[in-house]
This record gives C-alpha cells, structure tokens and sequence, in this order.
C-alpha cells in the first residue's frame, strides 16, 4: 500500500512539474517580450527624434523643437509599444466605481508616496555625490523652466500622464496580471520607474507607479489613474514653481520669515501638501492590511525581472541615468 501511494505521489509530482515549468516559462516570457517592446519603443523613438532635432533647430525655434521631441516621444513610442503589446493576450480587472472620498484618500497616499520616493532618490544621488563628487542638477526644473508654460503646461500634464497611464496601467497590468494581480502591479511600477531615464524621476515615479498600479487593479479604470496623475504633476511642477517664484531654498527661508503677503501662496500650498500627507499616512496605516487582489496567482521574482528582455531593458535605462547624470 505504502509503495502504491509512493507512486501516486511521484506520479501526481511529474504532472505538477510539467505543468509549473510551462506556466513559469509562458510568464518569464510575456515579462520579458514587454520589457524587450518597452526598450525598442524607447530606442527607435530616440533614434527618429535625433534624426529630426538638428533639422529643427535649424529652422525653428528651440521652443518649438523641445515640444515637438517631447510629443514625438510619446506619440512614435507609445503608438509603437502598443503595436507591439497587441499580439499579448489581454486580462482586464473588474470595473468598480470610486467613491469621492475614496479618490480623495487614494490621492492622498499617491502624494505620500511621492514624497518618500523622492527623499529616497534625494538620499540615492546624496551617497552617488559622495562617493563619485558627481551632483546632478534638477531636471525637471531645467525641462520645465526652458519651454514656455502655455506650452508646456499640456505636455507635462495631459499628454504625458495620458500615454503613461495607457501604457504603464492599462496595457502592462492588463498583458501581465494573469500571473498574479501583485507582480503586474510591481513590475508596471519598476518599469515606469527606470523609463524615466534619470535618478532623479525613477524612485518617485516607481513609488508612485505602485500606488496607480494598484488602484487600477482594484478600480479597473484607467481614468482614475490619468487624473490622479495629471494632478501629481500640476502641483508637483507648476504650481510649486508658482508659489516659490522660482526661488532658490536660501530665497523661500527668508520669504517663510519675512512675513511679506507675498507669502500666502505658499504658505497655502504647504498647508494643503501637509494635509494630504497627514491624511494619506492615517489611511495606508488604518488599510495596509486590507489589502488584496483579484488574481493570487503568484510567480517568482525572478521570472518577472531576471529574464532577457527585462535585463537588456534595465541596462540601457541605467546607461541613460549614469548620461543624464554626467550630462546635468
């Protein structure tokens, strides 16, 4: 008796096994295809605008150039990614309606995790300084600060949140949360991160990227993320940049004490900033722990992260960030 189950054991042992390898190599697969779509969007789109760049700097003005890079970007990379993403089977979350109070607090935890993302990163090119005497400059601020608002303004807040979010939320979770709701979640988050290209964007954008992740898999609508983003880089960029007259941190301390009306915008600004991020560490300590997700499967990290494309795709974004370092 002992040996027939032994058997029966061993038998229903092989059967698991042929069926896990082809679930584990279908899923290392669909990462890596994604990560190898995400890197050739990126590279072709870099390769057509550099193309394009001198020509237009040469008959238009630099404006004009910077906005027409920055849509292209989007425009001849988004549009090729997602080309590329249709031949992936597509799993889509439940859609679920959300409340106001819900978005408020949803918003307030993105704000949070933008904070803590970017006092990571700001810790991160702190110990790179030390140790290689290498500083780089804001870029976003030099992005921002050399294009005209009224132009600008749409880019940074309506076109780029608006290709992210369809390429970052909805197409990335929706080809990859057959293998489990937390992993597309993370990956989506990691891959959003290094896509920005510098030290600078990449902690705050993959902390954030976990946040959109999730309440697209919970809410099933990728709206909610566009808005929620959108707002992040209203006041995160040009509403900062307003209240602060553009100001160096010596200049904001002496207007905070000076008493001067001038002031009141970003005393304002600061109090609401505070608020949500009171507001959004009582509710991610109240819910950390009701936390879940649609679909529990579950494969390794290491068949999410370490296969060919995702590592191809790691290496040339780290490439850029160590470029955009030395280059700021």
């Amino acid at each position: 008796m002992c040996r027939i189950i032994d058997t029966l054991l061993f038998i229903n042992l092989l059967i698991m096994k042929r069926w896990y390898e082809p679930y584990n190599l279908r899923a290392k697969k669909t990462f890596s295809f994604i990560s190898f779509a995400l890197l050739a969007a990126i590279t072709i789109t870099l390769l057509l605008t550099s193309l394009y760049y001198d020509f237009c700097m040469q008959h238009v003005s630099k404006t004009v150039t910077d906005v027409i890079d920055y849509t292209a970007y989007y425009f001849f990379g988004g549009t090729l990614f997602l080309l590329l993403m249709k031949r992936i089977p597509k799993s889509k979350p439940l859609s679920k309606k959300i409340t106001i109070k819900e978005f408020i607090s949803l918003l307030s935890v993105s704000v949070l995790f933008l904070f803590l993302g970017n006092y990571f990163g700001s810790f991160i090119l702190d110990i790179i300084d030390k140790i290689f005497s290498v500083t780089q400059s804001p870029v976003v601020d030099s992005i921002i600060g050399d294009v005209p608002i009224y132009i600008e303004l749409p880019c940074v807040v309506f076109i780029g949140p608006f290709f992210e979010e369809l390429i970052f939320r909805k197409t990335i979770i929706d080809s990859s949360r057959k293998y489990g709701s937390k992993e597309a979640i993370i990956f989506s988050a990691v891959c959003f991160g290094i896509f920005h290209g510098n030290f600078e964007q990449l902690f705050y954008a993959l902390f954030v990227g976990l946040i959109l992740g999730y309440i697209y898999e919970k809410y099933g609508k990728v709206i909610y993320t566009f808005i929620i983003h959108a707002l992040i880089n209203f006041f995160g960029s040009y509403v900062v940049i307003w209240v602060t007259n553009g100001l160096d941190d010596e200049s904001i301390e002496e207007l905070i004490f000076s008493g001067n009306k001038s002031a009141v915008p970003y005393y304002a600004y600061s109090l609401i900033i505070l608020a949500l991020l009171i507001y959004g560490f009582i509710y991610f300590i109240r819910n950390n722990r009701n936390i879940s997700f649609e679909i529990e499967k579950h494969v390794s990290s290491k068949t999410v992260f370490i296969n060919k494309g995702f590592i191809a795709f790691f290496i040339f974004s780290l490439a850029e960030c160590i470029g955009i370092l030395l280059l700021y």
